[in-house]
Parts: structure tokens; sequence; C-alpha cells
């Protein structure tokens, strides 16, 4: 994992005693360079309802039926509502 001095920029790899030691341009503080993240392609991701801005969320029916789950809603406060058919109607299938 690679680390990049603060003050020049220099790049040091995972080991280099430098990073222990402190920069060549007399720096000691490092900022760590994670992993590039592999993005799943969109037809990959598996969610049934995905945020897209502040109050604005996609559905994914046909998910969302396949699935069978339990409906839970969001109020205000952060606080979820369990839609008590879909619990009960689950319940008495298994």
């Amino acid at each position: 994992m690679p680390h990049r001095c603060t003050k020049c920029g220099k790049v040091y790899e995972d080991g280099d005693m430098r990073i222990l030691n402190g920069c060549e341009c007399g720096n000691n503080k490092f900022e760590y360079i994670p992993k590039e993240r592999k993005e799943r392609k969109e037809g990959e991701k598996i969610e049934i309802v995905r945020i897209l801005s502040p109050g604005c969320y996609e559905i994914n029916l046909e998910n969302a039926f396949k699935k069978e789950g339990i409906i839970i809603a969001l109020g205000e406060e952060g606080k979820y509502a369990i839609h008590l058919p879909s619990l009960l109607k689950r319940r008495k299938k298994t």
C-alpha cells in the first residue's frame, strides 16, 4: 500500500523505511493511498432501493417482488415503519 508525502508529494511503497524515518524533504507526515476500488457494473447491483439524492430514491420493483420481503418505510426523524400484513404473510409461508 503506497504512501504519499504530504509536503512534496513523493510516493513510497509499503515497507519503505522512509515512511517511518521521514521523507527526503524532511517531512514525516504521509497520506495513505488506497487501492482502486472495483466498481460494480449497473447490471451487477442487487439492491432494491437506491438513494439518488437526499429524499430521492429509485426502487427496483422487479427485485422487490421476487424477494417477497418485508415492507419497511422510513418515517420522520429516522424512524422505520414495518408493514405488518407483509410481515404476517411471510411468516405464514415459513
